[in-house]
């Protein structure tokens, strides 16, 4: 999976699970049309991770642990 999408998903599922907007986090909206703005977004949720280049480290990190269990 490629590093863009799996970013969106950890910022956009942060963002909305325990939220009025949890209903909407499924592909269709994640990635349809909205897909280029939710990758640009500013994160705004900083008591959870402090930025963006955090997130994206952590997205990282995940997708390589996952690789060397396999």
């Amino acid at each position: 999976m490629s590093e863009d999408f799996k970013y969106v998903i950890k910022v956009k599922g942060t963002e909305y699970l325990d939220s009025q907007y949890e209903n909407y986090l499924r592909p269709t909206t994640l990635f349809v049309n909205k897909f280029e703005g939710y990758l640009n977004q500013q994160v705004h949720f900083s008591k959870k991770l402090e930025n963006q280049e955090a997130l994206r480290k952590e997205v990282l990190k995940v997708d390589e642990e996952s690789r060397s269990d396999r």
